[in-house]
């Protein structure tokens, strides 16, 4: 029986002339055979393929060897024509008549979504070649198809297995070697991968020509990593994500790595890296101005409490009035207020009767007053407010609140949260507009990676915060990076990035420690710095209290001298 593996890699250029010969050899089959029944014993318990393996001259070739190979398999005769869905496998045999057919083979390959360009892909050539002049340009030729993990099988003098290096330009014979794939990636050699960065506020900005933020510090961290070097490129003016695509399907960009909230994209030369963090959209909701200026001594108690306050206030300085020697009502709602804020009065030299009353008022009306006044301290420091949140989807939709969001999120929406005309298309870059200037006419859909962003940003910008995050997520997602389609570096760079995740890499120094979930999500009231103020605020009062009754002590013992003397 004759036995034969064909191997093609890709492209539709001219391969030139590789002198093969269209008739199989006994001499090709005893070397495809000795050397593949040694390889077979390390290639147990791994899904292999094998692809277009009905040909006139790969036929007998591929069927002894799928026969004599004990991993599972999964045979695609011809150019594919299975009628059902195949999963990746780890590696991929490709049989082929002679070298001139690669591009065909290759065009045929990347339209089929179980084959990957980063497995393990052996592109063997079935009749014997005269010479080996097609080899370099074929071994370029396959790696600017974005394969990277493949080697070329085929007889000459002998079996002979060639790889390359594209950092390098080297072609590589591995015909002896136990490692057939070695690891291109380990430091790059020297080259140097271009990455995509866009403005993307408040996540990624540019600062004085140098970029910024949270996605090109996983980069930075993602390329130590890799022991690689890497330049940005910029896109066009304006041209953000739609530039960067457009920068990444011409070749001038490898992949991009702006954290990408993926909503259906359709693009044949993209893909997306496994998702590297699950997260959600949520709604910044604003507070208003007129809740703010609510936050106050006046919005403690409902108004029939303080009008209550001032009856008594009034009723008891009417009867204070009728007992009392002042003569002046306004002087005496005044010491009646002094009082209330710990003035040491009444006087020393007034009525029992006086002093009864005057006392009683005091201990009655302190408890209403400094209450409240109490209540409005800590309400400052606590930074709370008068009105309502809206935590939940029902709340959102039962309210008055327009929602300014991307079409496409809109359009994922569930029709069951009945908020269909609360929505209003804007870009992404009108939103970051109205989101820097501090718009509040309406709520704005946002991952939450952006939202935590711009709560940190305002805590240490503004007093009050102009916006909060509904507690409950309007939509699940995942965050994602951009890649050429079959990106030889995304399964690299999809690992660098697992464990960025694990040991939080790429965080600030001042954000390495460790968070639990409970931690994350708790709110702290009070804090050290909190009650050293309350406590200097309490001395201080207590210091000008004593002054004062001081001062009203040494006065009246004055003024009583006086009027013993007269």
């Amino acid at each position: 029986m004759k036995k034969k593996l064909v191997f093609l890699l890709v492209t539709f250029l001219n391969l030139g002339d590789t002198h093969l010969s269209l008739e199989p050899e006994s001499f090709l089959v005893e070397q495809l055979e000795k050397y593949f029944a040694n390889h077979q014993h390390h290639l147990e318990h791994i899904s292999c393929s094998y692809i277009n393996v009905c040909q006139q001259l790969t036929r007998d070739v591929a069927k002894w060897f799928i026969q004599k190979n004990r991993c599972p398999s999964v045979i695609a005769e011809g150019y594919f024509n299975t009628t059902e869905d195949i999963s990746k496998s780890a590696e991929t045999y490709i049989f082929m008549e002679k070298a001139d057919d690669a591009g065909n083979v290759i065009a045929q390959l990347q339209t089929y979504q179980f084959w990957s360009a980063r497995n393990q892909n052996y592109f063997i050539i079935c009749t014997r070649v005269e010479n080996t002049k097609f080899l370099p340009h074929l071994l370029e030729l396959i790696w600017t198809r974005q394969i990277l993990n493949f080697v070329v099988v085929f007889v000459f003098t002998s079996v002979e297995i060639f790889s390359y290096n594209p950092f390098t330009r080297e072609v590589m014979n591995l015909t002896m070697s136990g490692n057939l794939f070695p690891d291109k990636l380990r430091n790059l050699n020297g080259f140097r991968l271009k990455v995509s960065l866009w403005a993307d506020w408040p996540l990624t900005t540019k600062q004085d020509d140098q970029w910024v933020g949270k996605d090109f510090d996983a980069l930075t961290v993602v390329m130590s990593m890799l022991n690689g070097t890497f330049e940005v490129v910029d896109p066009p003016k304006s041209g953000g994500l739609l530039g960067v695509i457009e920068d990444i399907n011409s070749g001038r960009s490898d992949f991009s790595f702006n954290t990408f909230f993926l909503f259906f994209f359709a693009s044949y030369d993209i893909e997306f890296s496994y998702p590297h963090q699950m997260s959600e959209l949520v709604v910044l909701i604003p507070t208003d101005d007129n809740f703010i200026q609510n936050t106050s001594i006046l919005s403690i108690f409902q108004p029939s409490v303080w009008f209550l306050f001032v009856v008594v206030i009034v009723a008891n300085a009417l009867t204070l009035k009728c007992v009392s020697k002042i003569d002046s009502f306004n002087k005496l709602i005044l010491y009646y207020f002094g009082s209330l804020l710990g003035i040491p009065w009444p006087r020393l030299n007034s009525k029992y009767l006086s002093i009864k009353l005057k006392l009683l008022i005091f201990f009655l009306c302190s408890i209403i007053f400094r209450t409240a006044f109490q209540c409005f301290l800590t309400g400052s420091f606590l930074g709370s407010h008068s009105f309502q949140e809206i935590t939940t989807i029902s709340e959102l939709s039962k309210s008055g609140i327009m929602i300014r969001a991307a079409q496409q999120a809109v359009d994922l929406i569930p029709e069951e949260f009945v908020l269909s005309g609360k929505f209003i298309s804007t870009n992404r870059y009108e939103r970051k507009r109205l989101l820097q200037k501090l718009d509040r006419t309406a709520a704005i859909l946002v991952s939450r990676d952006v939202a935590e962003e711009l709560l940190n940003m305002w805590k240490t910008d503004e007093k009050n915060l102009p916006f909060y995050v509904m507690e409950e997520a309007l939509l699940p997602g995942i965050d994602t990076y951009i890649f050429h389609k079959n990106s030889p570096y995304m399964e690299k760079i999809e690992k660098c990035l697992q464990r960025d995740r694990e040991f939080a890499l790429s965080l600030p120094k001042h954000k390495k420690t460790p968070r639990s979930d409970s931690d994350r999500n708790r709110v702290v009231l009070l804090s050290v710095e909190h009650l050293k103020f309350v406590f200097f605020l309490l001395g201080s009062g207590l210091v000008a209290s004593c002054v004062v009754f001081f001062a009203e002590l040494i006065f009246i013992r004055k003024y009583c001298s006086v009027v013993s003397k007269k």
